[in-house]
């Protein structure tokens, strides 16, 4: 008999399956300030699953890429609604639908100089950036994250500045992913986006100029368009896979969830989209749903696929992975 879960058999996704970020916990923020986004999420995830059942059982297989992309759309859609919703300022939402180019790529900084994420923070002008405060889950998230780069950079015994994710596509090209960068490269990213920032009218007087900075940054638009595409790909071999009755694992979906991470469109919101993306095609195909490492983004942009997907397989067997816990205020599990 065929496992294929028609529509009203696919599962219904719930908070539970959206474990709060240590990073959105983050300056004077508290856990109840950010708690419900996972209501907001699940709520999405329902509703997105239904819409993409209804648009499989309807169009033939040559379409489904199409149906797949068109669901990330719709979640864009959402994303940027959810942040006027919020009360962000129309030009704070708007970041949620502004594409990131090559001449503005997505800059994440990390490490334990990373000072205004702290509560209580103060800029310090000698020191050139915020300093001072309590640690917060995110200040402790981010530290973590840079703990994991100088790892990854000694491991690889690279002992240059930049670190490119490179990894094998599921047609088997080599793609080139985010970037990680340290020493005089990052100092050098830190310089062109307060350039960037001054050209566009923004006061930079309180930007880090001075630490040891570690930044994370997005890959080509050329790159992340073949990543994307093999996306498209894929997600219609796992759909007709599913369809003949074969089980998808946790590491075929943990694939589609690199993709994802190493494609991002917009400047704002990819994160949460695609934790919901993820588990609308968990609830499709799989039988439990897998559990999501809460910093399941910044494994994807340090710890390189084949590590990626060993944690997030690992986390689904219930297995520690070291994540920073919000609930937690002496920092990782062990």
């Amino acid at each position: 008999m065929s496992k294929f879960n028609h529509g009203s058999e696919r599962q219904r996704v719930t908070p539970d399956n959206f474990p709060l970020p240590a990073i959105a916990v983050q300056g004077d923020l508290r856990i109840e300030d950010v708690n419900g986004f996972a209501d907001m999420q699940a709520e999405a995830a329902n509703d997105g699953g239904d819409r993409l059942d209804a648009s499989l059982a309807s169009k033939p297989e040559a379409d489904w890429p199409d149906t797949f992309a068109e669901l990330h759309s719709q979640l864009v859609s959402w994303r940027h609604r959810i942040a006027l919703d919020l009360g962000k300022t129309v030009k704070q939402a708007e970041r949620f639908v502004t594409p990131i180019t090559d001449e503005t790529p997505n800059i994440d900084p990390v490490g334990s100089h990373v000072g205004f994420l702290h509560k209580g923070s103060t800029w310090n002008e000698e020191l050139g950036r915020y300093a001072g405060g309590e640690e917060t889950p995110a200040s402790r998230q981010v530290a973590l994250v840079g703990e994991w780069v100088t790892a990854r950079f000694l491991h690889e015994g690279n002992e240059g500045d930049v670190l490119q994710n490179r990894f094998w596509l599921p047609s088997g090209e080599l793609a080139r992913g985010n970037s990680i960068l340290r020493g005089e490269a990052a100092h050098r990213q830190n310089r062109e986006g307060i350039e960037r920032a001054k050209a566009a009218g923004i006061d930079t007087s309180q930007f880090d100029v001075r630490g040891n900075f570690i930044y994370t940054k997005t890959a080509t638009e050329a790159d992340r368009a073949v990543i994307r595409q093999e996306l498209y790909d894929y997600l219609p071999q796992l759909e007709a896979a599913h369809r003949s009755g074969e089980d998808i694992t946790v590491r075929q979906w943990a694939d589609a969830a690199n993709l994802l991470y190493q494609s991002p469109e917009n400047k704002k919101g990819s994160d949460a989209l695609t934790k919901v993306y993820l588990m609308i095609l968990a609830s499709r195909w799989m039988q439990e749903l897998p559990l999501m490492p809460s910093d399941m983004d910044w494994r994807a942009y340090t710890k390189g696929r084949e590590t990626f997907v060993d944690e997030v397989h690992a986390k689904s067997q219930g297995r520690s992975i070291g994540e920073i816990d919000p609930y937690d205020h002496n920092g990782p599990l062990k």
